[in-house]
């Protein structure tokens, strides 16, 4: 399994930090927003428990978070859709396919945009708190029609990957709240 690895990439010009380990079937991870928020802070405990159930886990910083580049804003838009083209440019210039995204809070939002766009390159999608609302005319008793819920339907539930570890998690979970 190994260490992680601390590396870069240039994601259509941007110098993308991004932490790996392990080996299989591509895993990559997506942080949230926030002050002080990037891929190590949210995910370098947990890494390692992927990597072990055979997975090649990835978890980048966001363009303009962590040790990824921070462009001019004057220049620069930093966006929901800046961040999926900087995911979609790591997942090619990886040259990865089939990936497993999992993406917490404002990395949920920027893994089911990227999903939505490139379905090609996602086999499963996990969501954990996801940033993002829906628009008043799409609140209606009939959301299961709105094509982004549909996309759901199209990934498996993070259930059926890790059983010990989430069941580990809910247990940790109970202990600690009382």
């Amino acid at each position: 399994m190994g260490e992680l690895q601390e590396k870069y990439l240039n994601t259509n010009g941007i110098a993308t930090h991004y932490w790996e380990i392990g080996s299989g079937e591509a895993m990559i991870l997506l942080h949230g927003g926030g002050a002080g928020a990037d891929a190590f802070g949210n995910w370098s405990r947990i890494m390692p428990k992927f990597a072990e159930t055979g997975f090649r886990v990835i978890a980048f910083d966001a363009v303009g978070f962590g040790k990824s580049n921070k462009p001019d804003p004057q220049r620069f838009e930093y966006n929901l859709n800046a961040r999926v083209d900087q995911l979609i440019s790591l997942i090619r210039s990886l040259e990865l396919d089939n990936v497993t995204l999992i993406g917490n809070s404002m990395g949920g939002a920027t893994s089911l945009r990227a999903a939505k766009q490139q379905p090609e390159l996602v086999q499963r999608l996990i969501l954990m708190g996801t940033a993002g609302r829906l628009k008043q005319a799409q609140k209606s008793d009939r959301n299961h029609e709105f094509p982004g819920f549909r996309l759901y339907g199209r990934f498996v539930c993070v259930y059926a990957l890790f059983p010990e570890s989430l069941s580990s998690f809910v247990c940790t979970r109970q202990i600690h709240s009382g």
